[in-house]
């Protein structure tokens, strides 16, 4: 999970994952980097996220772009991160 927290305001950074077995959320991997907040998410080959965007609680950018990946197979393995030299732009979208 990586977002904002309705209890406190503040971007989350833990990963989850929902056993529906089970019926409970479970913690994997490291924690998101600070630019947790509105992340865009998508699923590749019911295998892999692939994390878009993001700022942190004080809506600063990364520097470059960047492309979070988590492979579900690999669950401790934790987050890669592509970065690309192109500098990002602040928008409002």
């Amino acid at each position: 999970m990586a977002g904002e927290s309705v209890e406190n305001g503040r971007c989350e950074r833990t990963c989850e994952r929902f056993d529906s077995i089970g019926g409970e959320w479970a913690e994997v991997g490291d924690e998101f980097d600070e630019f947790g907040l509105g992340v865009s998410l998508v699923v590749v080959k019911e295998r892999y996220l692939a994390a878009f965007g993001g700022s942190s609680y004080d809506f600063e950018v990364p520097g470059t772009e960047m492309i979070r990946i988590f492979d579900c197979f690999r669950l401790q393995a934790g987050w890669r991160i592509y970065s690309f030299d192109r500098p990002l732009e602040a928008s409002c979208g």
